[in-house]
């Protein structure tokens, strides 16, 4: 995954960065994946976010425009083949402006509305 401190960042056009809260949820599900046994399924997540990386940084505003101001967008996109949903925010000043993953949720968990 590309992010803060990551040496793929500086090969993308528009840097990925990654908060506290992506980080600390696909920790808590790749353990439980690795605990219940689930090791394809981790090796799916992590090229699902691979791939929304690349996507994002070709075409930074898939998925669904959730609340949009002056500089900065915030988008919710879910994975491609596995049940996660991903918020994150574009960077409108720049092409070149950073994307940042917020949220990382399981499809069926509750969320609430998310302020940027």
């Amino acid at each position: 995954m590309a992010g803060a401190g990551n040496p793929r960042e500086r090969d993308l056009p528009r840097p990925i960065r990654h908060s506290c809260s992506v980080l600390e949820a696909l920790r808590q599900n790749l353990r439980y994946l690795q605990r219940s046994g689930r090791r394809d399924w981790i090796e799916i997540l992590e090229a699902d976010l691979a791939e929304l990386e690349r996507a994002l940084c070709a075409y930074p505003r898939p998925g669904r425009s959730f609340s949009k101001r002056p500089s900065r967008e915030l988008r919710r996109i879910r994975l491609e083949r596995t049940p996660f949903v991903i918020w994150h925010v574009v960077d409108l000043r720049a092409r070149e402006g950073p994307i940042t993953f917020l949220r990382l949720f399981h499809v069926r968990q509750p969320t609430k509305r998310l302020r940027f």
